[in-house]
């Protein structure tokens, strides 16, 4: 009897840690998309509040879809993880200032009003830099297992891919403690704004995520 209550006791400790395990949650956004730039305080006070309830692990992932995208998301973290949600936050709400055929000059610019010495804003035009390494590095596997073709998009449990939104990300929890629960249940993918052709390009020996061929940001 006494053995049968401490399986009893071990089965229900089990089930509560498991539910009350915070869940790894990815946020994917890019710098050049209009939808991230009109809902980044949205985004941002959502991802807080539920880390702070304990209830996620937040890891923000980057979606270069062009080379003027690439350097302005280097920038955003030229100076580390604390700096990096003010900096991302200033050329994401600066978009329409850097994303066109003058992006050089026009990040160089806001990067310098945003006090970024020069020679932190001109190896971030330098190709092949540790922080592109570590950007590059993180999109290519969630694309590898995720294929997406949207942004902005939560990738919760490292398995469902769902708006990024409270009432998805709600819906997508409750499936994730189903799941470790020992029931099963699937969620279907929603997704907003489609991301432009990509390409990936070889370079001295390495990977860069760059626009399409007829992309004039390219250049």
């Amino acid at each position: 009897m006494t053995s049968f209550l401490i399986c009893i006791c071990l089965s229900i400790t089990s089930a509560m840690a498991a539910l009350l395990t915070p869940v790894s949650v990815q946020i994917v956004t890019s710098l050049s998309c209009p939808h991230c730039a009109e809902n980044h305080d949205t985004t941002k006070a959502l991802i807080d509040e539920y880390t702070n309830d304990g209830k996620i692990i937040p890891t923000w992932v980057d979606y270069p879809t062009d080379l003027a995208t690439l350097t302005a998301t280097k920038l955003s973290w030229s100076h580390g993880d604390e700096k990096r949600y003010e900096l991302y936050k200033q050329f994401l709400v600066r978009q329409n200032e850097w994303h066109n055929a003058d992006w050089r000059a026009h990040l160089k610019k806001i990067a310098t009003e945003l006090g970024m010495n020069e020679q932190s804003i001109q190896q971030c035009f330098e190709d092949n830099t540790e922080n592109e390494k570590t950007i590059v590095a993180t999109l290519q596997k969630v694309v590898e297992k995720h294929d997406l073709q949207f942004v902005p998009v939560l990738i919760v449990d490292d398995r469902l891919v769902v708006d990024l939104d409270k009432k998805s990300l709600d819906k997508a929890l409750k499936e994730v403690e189903k799941n470790r629960d020992g029931r099963n249940n699937q969620e279907k993918n929603t997704q907003r704004t489609p991301l432009p052709p990509r390409i990936i390009e070889k370079q001295t020996g390495k990977e860069k995520i760059i626009a399409a061929k007829n992309d004039s940001i390219e250049s």
